[in-house]
């Protein structure tokens, strides 16, 4: 969560899938803003016995509803009225996705949802979003049945870097920016 809350501060609501991004995403922005870090469930499948065995089964529809009506929750209570940024990578994008659309529902408004990876396109966002992609991510995105359509007011950028690999010091402006611009 956020080290030096301040209501001055823009906040920044990420989903990330380790700690290391979120070290990244705080040192790369300015003071300007405060990071409030949430945790995908990225290798829970790993703490279950018998469970299923790959992270994406437990992506499903009630289970993201739930937790991002948890995260939601917790979000509103630490920035109150504030409108903020909300954004996630590659499968916390699903989480981000369904906190958006419950936000939307509940009448509360965000600067700008920013998806980095997006890896389906179950959700049908009418709101502003920034959507980032690499280049095979870009790809693999439009196979699917939706693609893009599934988000009319996306301003879509690819950007430098592979999977795993966009919070290092040489692509985490590609990040920063797009965080800047929903600002203006």
């Amino acid at each position: 969560m956020c080290e030096h809350p301040d209501e001055k501060k823009i906040p920044v609501v990420w989903i990330f899938q380790t700690e290391i991004e979120y070290q990244s995403l705080t040192a790369a922005l300015d003071d300007r803003y405060c990071v409030y870090g949430a945790r995908s469930m990225s290798s829970f499948a790993r703490f279950f016995e018998n469970g299923p065995t790959e992270d994406m089964a437990y992506y499903t529809t009630e289970h993201t509803a739930r937790i991002a009506e948890v995260y939601v929750a917790e979000i509103l209570d630490l920035v109150g009225s504030r409108r903020f940024i909300l954004g996630g990578n590659c499968q916390a994008a699903i989480i981000s996705l369904c906190m958006a659309d419950t936000l939307s529902q509940m009448n509360i408004e965000i600067n700008r949802l920013i998806i980095l990876n997006a890896v389906e396109d179950r959700l049908d966002y009418q709101l502003p979003i920034t959507l980032l992609f690499g280049k095979a991510e870009y790809e693999d995105f439009n196979k699917q049945p939706k693609g893009l359509g599934a988000f009319p007011a996306a301003i879509v950028r690819k950007i430098d870097g592979d999977h795993g690999q966009y919070f290092r010091p040489e692509f985490i402006s590609q990040i920063v920016t797009a965080i800047q611009e929903s600002c203006d």
